[in-house]
């Protein structure tokens, strides 16, 4: 989430998400986004009839019980059909890949990373 404390760090990541998702062809890409379920993912963006939402984390997020309440928060609030995309440091995609897989979010957040 984005918030008045965003890191130097963060903020990196938040802007190669959003890059990123204008690479991947998407329109109308907000950084941060529109308010969702109580919730104000990193990003967003348009892809075709469906909003995509993403979040940016770094390595030392998926340490922290509280990176698996937000994501339980979104795949929980977010239509079945969304997925959540997931910015994270290329060196960490291990780790997080082992987290969502312990935590049970494969299914629902695609990973990617800058």
């Amino acid at each position: 989430m984005v918030g008045n404390t965003e890191s130097a760090e963060h903020g990196r990541m938040r802007e190669a998400l959003a890059a990123w998702f204008t690479t991947q062809g998407l329109s109308n890409v907000k950084s941060p986004a529109d308010p969702v379920a109580d919730l104000v993912p990193d990003v967003q963006a348009d892809y075709f009839a469906k909003i995509v939402y993403g979040e940016a984390k770094l390595c030392e997020d998926f340490a922290s019980s509280d990176t698996k309440d937000e994501l339980l928060s979104y795949c929980g609030s977010l239509p079945s059909e969304y997925k959540l995309v997931l910015g994270i440091p290329k060196a960490c995609e291990p780790l997080a890949q082992r987290a969502l897989t312990e935590w049970g979010f494969t299914h629902r957040i695609q990973l990617v990373g800058l």
